[in-house]
């Protein structure tokens, strides 16, 4: 734990390889970010519907997060200067935590889209 408060350890130049484990879950994430993109990018979810817009950011964070991670795991298992700083690491993480946000706050605003959706329907079902 005192490893990850040390600033050496976060901006250092050139921080080394990753630990096998460290690219084993690394791999895992990437490959859930693909299995997330290719499942929200399939017909059943191009629909126009109540939760198109959330599938459509799900499917933007999934591809922009998988091929931003490929990037940060080929520049950290070439071990290139400036690049492979365990820094980046850090802001990804804290970008797919703050992406995830968004995505569930957008979520949980579908209760009141639905009303809105039953009172609009509920108004249209007068006018001829």
């Amino acid at each position: 734990m005192k490893k990850f408060l040390d600033f050496h350890f976060w901006f250092n130049i050139r921080p080394g390889s990753l630990a096998p484990n460290v690219i084993l879950a690394l791999t895992v994430l990437l490959a859930v970010f693909l299995a997330i993109s290719i499942i929200s990018s399939l017909p059943k979810f191009k629909e126009r519907g109540l939760y198109f817009k959330i599938w459509r950011k799900i499917n933007l964070f999934a591809i922009s997060n998988f091929v931003i991670g490929l990037f940060l795991l080929f520049f950290a298992y070439e071990a290139l200067v400036m690049l492979s700083m365990r820094f980046f690491f850090l802001l990804w993480f804290l970008g797919i935590v703050v992406w995830l946000g968004f995505i569930i706050r957008d979520f949980t605003k579908i209760p009141e889209l639905r009303e809105k959706l039953k009172k609009e329907a509920e108004y249209k079902k007068y006018i001829p």
